[in-house]
C-alpha cells in the first residue's frame, strides 16, 4: 500500500471528473473534495445532522465513513452479505444503518464498527432508509411494497401498507410528525409514523416516483418522477403548488439545501440546482445523483464510486418569486439530453393542473364612473394605469397570478389566503396615495382552470364577497379568515376584524358569515 494513501480509501482536493473542470462550473460552485475507495458503484450517501460524519453505501457490500469537513476516511463497516443499496446516519452520528439487497437492515456503531445489529422483516431489496429527526425511529422501505418502522434496538414498531408497487424513497418531515413514502405506483403517501395512520395520498404523477423531500421549514414536499417532472406540494392540505417539467430524462431524486435556498434535481446526466423561490436554474453540475448535506452538496455517478462534494455558499440565487406578468410561458435551459422548462406564465401551470385549491381575490375601484365624470377621461385614464401598475406589483410581491381584468376590476389567484390578504392590504394602502378607493373580497376553495380562465363556485363566491365590501374595505369569507387565523402572522396583529353575520349572497342559498379587516386605530 502506498504511504500516501489512507488505509480506508482516498481523498482528493479537486473532483477528478474528466467531463468538467473548475472553470466549467458556475460562479459560486466550489469543489471541496472527492472521496473514493469503494470497489463498486454507490447505493447512497447520508450525513449526521451536524455534517461531521458522512456515510457512503456500495454494492461492494460495505459502508464507508468519512470526515464531513475534510473527506478523510474514518472506517469501513462490514458484515453485509449483499449489496448495500441505501444508507442512513442517525442525527447524532452514533449509528449508521444500511439497507441491503437481501432485505436485511444492518445497523453499526459508528465509533466502534464491529458486528452490526441485524433487522429482518422485508421480503425484498431495501430501497430507502431514514432516521427520524430525533433519532427515535428508523424507517425502511422495500421492493416488497412495505415500510417498516423500527426502534433503535431493532424492534419493529409499525408496518405501513398501502402502496401497490415498489417504494423507492422516503423522508421524515423536519418536525418528525409525518413520513412520506414514494412509490412506483405513482403516488406519495403521508403517514403518522408514530401511530401508523395514513394521513393523505398525493396523486398527479404519471410514472414511478423515485425521490421525495421536505423543505427545511416543513411546509413543502418535493417529488421526483420518471414522468419527467418534479412537483411541489403543500404539506398542510396536499395541493399541488408547482410543476417543473424536465423534457430530457426522468427525474431520479430531489434534495433541499439546509437553508432552503436550493433544490437539487438529478435528471439525465446532470444535477440541476433550482432557486427554491424563483424556480430559476442557478447552476448545473455533472452527475447521476446528489444529496444535500449540512456542509455541502454530495454528487456521484452511476458507474463511478467517487463522491464529489461542492460548497455552494457563494452561488447567487434569485430569491424573488416568479413574475406572473413575464411574457414567456416557460423558461427553457439547454441541458444534456434535452431541455428544462419551468411552467410559470400560464394559469394552468400556476395552478399545477386543471383544478387546484387556491385563494381567489377580486378588486374593484369604487364609484369609478362618478370619478371619471369628476376628473375627466384623461386624468382618470392616468389614475387607472397607475392603479393597474400598483395592483400588478402587489400580485408579483405576493407570488400571485393575474387571471384577467374586467373593466376596472382584477381577478387574481394566490397560493394561500394569507397571500391574498397581504396583497389586499398593500393595494389598499397604496391606492390611498392615488385618491382611489378600492374594495377587495377573497375566498379559498377549489378552482377549475380552462382556457386561461378560472371557473367554479369558489370564483363566484369570491365575487359575491367583493360585492359586499363597501368603500375601501377588505372582506374575507369564513374559510379564508380561518386560514389567516391559522397562520397567526405577527404582521396581522394590528388588524381590526369585524364579523359580518347573516350575509345573503346571490346564487348561494342561506346566510353566510363574512369578515371585514382594517388596520386598527393607531396602527402603523
Amino acid at each position: 500500500m502506498s504511504a500516501n494513501r489512507p488505509p480506508y480509501g482516498k481523498v482528493a482536493p479537486v473532483p477528478p471528473d474528466p467531463r468538467s473542470s473548475t472553470a466549467d462550473l458556475a460562479p459560486g460552485v466550489r469543489p471541496v473534495f472527492a472521496i473514493s475507495g469503494h470497489a463498486r458503484c454507490l447505493g447512497g450517501v447520508d450525513a449526521s445532522a451536524d455534517g461531521a460524519l458522512v456515510a457512503t453505501a456500495s454494492f461492494d457490500r460495505t459502508v464507508r465513513l468519512w470526515d464531513g469537513a475534510s473527506g478523510t476516511p474514518r472506517r469501513i463497516l462490514r458484515g453485509a452479505t449483499a449489496g448495500v443499496r441505501c444508507v442512513a446516519v442517525s442525527p447524532d452520528g452514533r449509528h449508521v444503518a444500511g439497507g441491503c439487497d437481501d432485505g436485511r437492515i444492518l445497523v453499526w456503531d459508528a465509533a466502534k464498527g464491529g458486528e452490526p445489529l441485524v433487522f429482518e422483516g422485508h421480503a425484498g431489496p431495501v430501497m430507502a432508509a431514514s432516521y427520524a429527526p430525533d433519532g427515535g425511529l428508523l424507517a425502511t422501505a422495500s421492493q416488497d411494497r412495505a415500510t417498516h418502522l423500527w426502534d433503535p434496538s431493532g424492534s419493529a414498531r409499525q408496518t405501513l401498507h398501502g402502496h401497490t408497487e415498489w417504494i423507492g424513497a422516503l423522508a421524515f418531515s423536519p418536525d418528525g410528525k409525518l413520513l412520506a413514502t414514494a412509490s412506483d405506483d405513482a403516488t406519495v403517501r403521508l403517514w403518522n409514523p408514530w401511530s401508523g395512520e395514513a394521513v393523505r395520498t398525493l396523486r398527479g404523477h404519471k410514472n414511478w416516483i423515485r425521490g421525495v423531500a421536505f423543505s427545511p421549514d416543513g411546509r413543502r414536499i418535493a417529488t421526483a418522477s420518471f414522468d419527467r417532472t418534479v412537483r411541489l406540494w403543500d404539506r398542510a392540505d396536499g395541493r399541488l403548488l408547482q410543476t417543473l417539467e424536465l423534457e430530457g430524462r426522468p427525474a431520479r431524486s430531489v434534495s433541499f439545501s439546509s437553508d432552503g435556498r436550493l433544490l437539487a434535481v438529478a435528471a439525465g446526466a446532470s444535477i440541476r440546482l433550482w432557486g427554491a423561490r424563483s424556480w430559476e436554474v442557478a447552476a448545473e453540475i455533472p452527475g447521476h445523483d446528489a444529496r444535500f448535506m449540512p456542509r455541502g452538496l454530495a454528487v456521484w455517478e452511476e458507474d463511478d464510486p467517487v463522491v464529489r462534494v461542492y460548497d455552494l455558499e457563494g452561488l447567487a440565487v434569485e430569491t424573488a418569486p416568479p413574475d406572473p406578468q413575464r411574457a414567456s410561458d416557460t423558461m427553457r435551459l439547454a441541458v444534456p439530453g434535452g431541455t428544462t422548462a419551468v411552467r410559470r406564465g400560464t394559469l394552468a401551470s400556476y395552478a399545477g393542473g386543471a383544478s387546484a385549491m387556491l385563494a381567489v381575490a377580486f378588486t374593484d375601484i369604487v364609484d369609478s364612473s362618478a370619478l371619471t365624470q369628476q376628473l375627466g377621461e384623461e386624468r382618470m385614464g392616468v389614475l387607472r394605469r397607475e392603479h393597474f401598475a400598483l395592483v400588478r406589483d402587489g400580485i408579483r410581491k405576493r407570488n400571485g397570478h393575474e387571471v384577467k381584468t374586467i373593466g376596472d376590476s382584477f381577478l387574481v389567484v394566490f397560493r394561500t389566503a394569507v397571500d391574498a390578504l397581504d396583497f389586499a392590504l398593500d393595494v389598499q394602502e397604496r391606492a390611498r396615495t392615488h385618491t382611489l378607493k378600492v374594495r377587495i373580497g377573497a375566498h379559498v376553495g377549489p378552482v377549475q382552470v380552462e382556457e386561461e380562465d378560472a371557473f367554479g363556485s369558489t370564483v363566484n363566491f369570491a365575487a359575491r364577497v367583493e360585492a359586499m365590501a363597501k368603500s375601501g374595505e377588505i372582506w374575507l369569507s369564513e374559510r379564508a379568515k380561518q386560514d389567516v387565523d391559522g397562520e397567526a402572522a405577527e404582521r396581522h396583529a394590528a388588524l381590526a376584524w369585524r364579523e359580518r353575520p347573516d350575509c345573503a349572497l346571490k346564487g348561494f342559498p342561506g346566510a353566510h358569515r363574512l369578515w371585514s379587516a382594517e388596520q386598527a386605530p393607531g396602527a402603523p
